[in-house]
């Protein structure tokens, strides 16, 4: 296993899913809009995962860096309006 390539993939799951963590707490929840934000960045994470020949222990690391993506996505605007 490449850790290089394990760590490029949880970086990249991580702040792709910044923006659209933003970009889904301010959509209806669970609304069609809602559940692109949460999925989207799924088949690329997948791809890349599969392309690099990464074995399948990676996802809970993939998982817990879309999810904190996520989170911490939703949550950048409140620490923007919290610091001025």
């Amino acid at each position: 296993m490449n850790w290089s390539h394990v760590l490029l993939l949880v970086a990249f799951a991580f702040a792709i899913n910044m923006p659209l963590g933003q970009w889904r707490s301010r959509q209806r929840k669970f609304s069609p809009k809602w559940l692109v934000g949460v999925h989207l960045s799924i088949p690329f994470i997948f791809l890349l995962r599969v392309a690099w020949h990464l074995p399948l222990a990676v996802i809970p690391a993939q998982i817990a860096c879309v999810a904190a993506g996520q989170y911490l996505g939703a949550r950048l605007p409140v620490f923007r309006r919290e610091v001025r």
